[in-house]
């Protein structure tokens, strides 16, 4: 299921939120995309329900750090 709901979004809702550089942040529901490398550097939030679905989609590399 969750592979044809990612295979159904043609276009993502969020585009290279702040440049990949992820820091104490809240993430909505959607389809999230980044042409570039992202880096958690603290923790990030996802906002919604039980049944909402949330897909990463990155280029580049992902760091976390270690108290992300």
């Amino acid at each position: 299921a969750a592979y044809l709901d990612a295979a159904a979004r043609l276009f993502p809702d969020f585009l290279n939120i702040k440049t990949g550089l992820l820091n104490g942040d809240i993430l909505e529901p959607g389809l999230h995309k980044w042409v570039s490398a992202v880096t958690v550097s603290n923790t990030i939030t996802f906002h919604g329900s039980p049944t909402d679905v949330w897909i990463m989609q990155v280029t580049g590399a992902v760091t976390t750090h270690s108290n992300a």
